[in-house]
């Protein structure tokens, strides 16, 4: 079987607020399109990222301050 690699860039960036909350940025382009996360946490807390890209499809997860958000997308078909 042979493996298609698709390309894709992933930033991260945060800002914090006066209130002591942070807001972490997160950003995925590929094929498939892009997408971007912005969550609050606790400051110093860096969110974990995934990614996951193959042929037609990415996968982009963060999780921070114990809140996740996933978005899946499909490049083409119905």
């Amino acid at each position: 079987m042979t493996g298609l690699i698709v390309g894709a860039w992933l930033v991260a960036a945060s800002a914090s607020s006066p209130d002591g909350i942070t807001l972490y940025s997160s950003r995925l382009a590929s094929p498939s399109g892009a997408a971007t996360i912005v969550q609050t946490g606790p400051p110093g807390n860096k969110p974990t990222v995934r990614k996951a890209v193959g042929p037609g499809y990415s996968i982009f997860e963060q999780e921070s301050g114990g809140n996740s958000a996933i978005v899946i997308q499909r490049q083409g078909g119905d």
